[in-house]
């Protein structure tokens, strides 16, 4: 990620898509878990899923702590339910381990449909439940990559979208002599101009710079930018259940504190549905033009 991207967004939003565990949890030494009579709370669920394929959710008890992961084996029932329908399924832990420490994440199952909603439930042993409602969104981005790579812009890439009515996150993605980078995410930057319409300047040439700076050491001022020979761009739309601005510009403790940002009932956390398109950039190289794809 780049060093300009320091919201509660880009942390989440990465923390969907690779299920790390950054954002995920409780720290049991802070007292805000303490149920009420009135409005109890029992896990945190957090996840991405996309449009078709499905995701993966971090189910946690409240009691467990950011910092341990979760312990013991799974005693909750987790049920995906297509609303529409009913027709539901019983999820499996998908894996139990992220960057050392134990967790339990739920594989939740492929082919799901456009504009439709589903429930993620969670039931402990003892009957106590939190719940997710979420709605994929109907349509896919409109892309359109206003500039090539190296265009009269300089290294500033104007991108405009359509048929977004929540806007989860814009991410570049580089293919470079060092491999393939992480993406860069410029959802803040992102400007709306209509109902379902946005527009985003991207600066490249800080992305390129900042892959020269994570493969080299150069004690004399700014490293000099990487070469693109690929680029993609992605653009993502969330369901109803997204936050919206407020959750784009929290910060990290914010985004974990319960029910400052948070779509479970009965419990804390994200799960939002989401809908991707993804487009390569133009690359233009002295007199030539290409466009060619970042390998997986």
């Amino acid at each position: 990620m780049s060093r300009q991207d320091g919201s509660g967004v880009f942390r989440f939003l990465g923390v969907l898509v690779g299920m790390t565990v950054l954002l995920v949890g409780c720290d049991t030494t802070v007292p805000v878990f303490e149920n009420s009579q009135d409005d109890p709370l029992y896990y945190s669920l957090y996840g991405r899923i996309s449009y078709p394929d499905g995701g993966t959710i971090r189910v946690e008890p409240l009691r467990d702590s950011i910092l341990r992961g979760t312990r013991g084996e799974a005693s909750e029932v987790v049920t995906f339910t297509k609303v529409s329908t009913g027709e539901a399924d019983t999820l499996e832990v998908h894996s139990r381990q992220v960057d050392q420490l134990p967790v339990r994440n739920y594989r939740t199952p492929g082919g799901l449909e456009a504009g439709a909603s589903y429930r993620i439930r969670v039931e402990g042993p003892n009957g106590n439940a939190s719940s997710a409602r979420i709605t994929i969104p109907e349509r896919a981005p409109e892309v359109e990559v206003v500039d090539s790579l190296y265009g009269e812009e300089g290294y500033r890439v104007r991108v405009r979208f359509g048929a977004v009515e929540r806007l989860a996150q814009v991410s570049m993605k580089y293919c470079t002599r060092y491999g393939v980078s992480p993406p860069y995410r410029w959802t803040r930057r992102s400007q709306a101009v209509g109902d379902d319409k946005f527009r985003a300047y991207i600066n490249t040439e800080e992305n390129l710079r900042d892959i020269t700076a994570r493969h080299t050491e150069n004690d004399f001022g700014r490293p000099s930018p990487a070469t693109a020979q690929a680029a993609s761009l992605t653009v993502t739309a969330a369901g109803p259940g997204w936050p919206g601005r407020d959750f784009n510009i929290s910060t990290f403790k914010e985004t974990v504190a319960p029910n400052r940002v948070s779509n479970v009932q009965q419990g804390v956390g994200i799960v939002v549905g989401t809908h991707s398109t993804t487009t390569e950039v133009l690359v233009r190289e002295r007199r030539q033009h290409t466009l060619s794809s970042c390998p997986e």
